[in-house]
């Protein structure tokens, strides 16, 4: 090989490996664009989500039935919707009834509680407008539950979560205003703690389904794959929650 081709192949090779260093880079880049954060509030209001089982003879065939609420499990998660959705997972569809409540503990007040119809998979439950919405500051505990026997409820197979409305912050408003892209809605408002939202946004957003799952599994919860066909419809809708 002549000198002069010995340059152009050195030439040529180091060409090439600064071509695949870039796509390298690129790669990285795009994958760190690809991670979601999440930020817990910074206040950090301990509550822990609760769940009661039943004996298989208390509740035939809904023993092996899980019900995962789709929030984080040691603090309050924040929204900042009068009327958020909630999303819960349900590993089957019951042969029972599923009950939805929400109630404010600290008065002992119920703002609503339904009967829903659900699917197996993801299932989401949006406020109505008929029924009172969350007020700002106000910590509000939800809850699903498979009701065994309507005579019994204590027998209910049941979980509960916490959520609290927070007004949104200045910076997290511009930040929205300023884009209409739904995966960077998503991360503003997951960083801004309002996990409530931001995991509705994800939810919508078919394309996202990786996001939902990292999402997720920022606060330690994994759901059961494939999930391609439980992201993106509303698997529950609930218009009849009512106000007692």
């Amino acid at each position: 090989m002549t000198t002069s081709s010995q340059a152009a192949f050195a030439e040529l090779s180091n060409f090439s490996t600064d071509e695949n260093s870039l796509k390298l880079i690129s790669q990285v880049k795009n994958r760190e664009k690809s991670i979601i954060q999440y930020k817990p509030p910074k206040d950090g209001k301990k509550r822990i989500s609760t769940n009661r089982g039943v004996d298989s003879r208390d509740c035939e065939g809904a023993i092996d039935n899980k019900i995962l609420l789709l929030t984080p499990k040691e603090h309050i998660g924040y929204t900042l919707k009068e009327r958020p959705t909630f999303l819960f997972y349900l590993s089957e569809r019951p042969t029972q009834p599923v009950v939805f409540s929400l109630v404010i503990p600290s008065s002992r007040k119920t703002i609503g509680v339904t009967e829903i119809e659900v699917a197996s998979g993801i299932n989401a439950v949006t406020l109505p407008q008929e029924i009172e919405g969350l007020k700002p500051g106000e910590s509000y505990r939800w809850s699903v539950s498979i009701v065994c026997d309507e005579n019994r409820r204590d027998l209910d197979i049941y979980t509960d979560a916490w959520i609290e409305r927070e007004a949104v912050s200045s910076v997290v408003e511009q930040q929205l205003q300023a884009t209409k892209n739904n995966t960077e809605r998503a991360r503003i408002l997951a960083l801004g703690s309002y996990w409530y939202d931001a995991l509705e946004t994800l939810y919508r957003s078919p394309e996202n389904e990786d996001l939902f799952a990292e999402l997720l599994e920022t606060v330690g919860i994994s759901l059961p794959q494939p999930t391609t066909d439980r992201i993106g419809g509303l698997a529950a809708g609930v218009g009849s929650i009512r106000s007692n």
